[in-house]
């Protein structure tokens, strides 16, 4: 008889393994499923929790095993790595969608632009909205990433992988660069958030 109350898996690790180049062992004959339960990471700094993270997410490639996927994720990491010149379209990954968008209006739009764009044509005004409503009123798409503090990185990163609507997000020490402004808006942004959610964190607050 099927369980109707199960929920579906989103990321499954079979029998995973992770090893660094050094021949160092992290993870072994791992298993786990990820479902729409909001899933909390915790341990000791060095135990793998970001590697884990990273793994479920597709950033890294584990070294056995097998890792299977059905879900559109966004993933932020502990620290935006920035390359010089990024604005803050570009953290926000809202750069190519802005860009065809603006195309659009000066009547120089690319044959892809359309099939980009798809039905984000309120994009613009929905990053707008989402920058004052993380108190950055402050900030538009196009200042220079580099001149925002860590927490400002944090909550430009995070407003783009919204925008993204994935079905599941995961976060790697969200609160680490922000202050009780940013971890209010966090917690309410978190509060509100209906797919599904990964968190590595020492914070507890955060995590009840």
């Amino acid at each position: 008889m099927t369980d109707v109350n199960r929920l579906p898996v989103l990321v499954s690790l079979h029998h995973v393994g992770f090893q660094f180049a050094n021949g160092e062992t992290l993870l072994e004959d791992l298993n786990l499923s990820i479902d729409h339960t909001p899933t909390g990471i915790v341990g000791r700094n060095g135990m793998g929790k970001s590697v884990l993270a990273r793994l479920l997410a597709g950033v890294l490639l584990p070294s056995s095993g097998v890792i299977k996927s059905s879900a559109r994720i966004a993933y932020i990491p502990q620290t935006i790595a920035l390359l010089p010149g990024q604005t803050v379209a570009q953290v926000s990954g809202c750069a190519p969608i802005l860009a065809a968008l603006e195309r659009l209006t000066k009547g120089q739009a690319l044959p892809e632009d359309l099939e980009l764009i798809d039905d984000r044509w309120d994009l613009a005004e929905r990053l707008r909205q989402a920058l004052d409503g993380a108190g950055l009123p402050e900030i538009d798409p196009n200042h220079p990433a580099e001149q925002l503090s860590g927490g400002q990185l944090a909550r430009v990163a995070l407003i783009g992988a919204l925008l993204y609507a994935p079905q599941l997000l995961i976060l790697d020490e969200p609160t680490n660069h922000l202050d009780s402004t940013g971890r209010d808006w966090l917690l309410a942004t978190l509060g509100a958030w209906r797919g599904a959610l990964v968190v590595v964190s020492h914070d507890r607050h955060l995590l009840n």
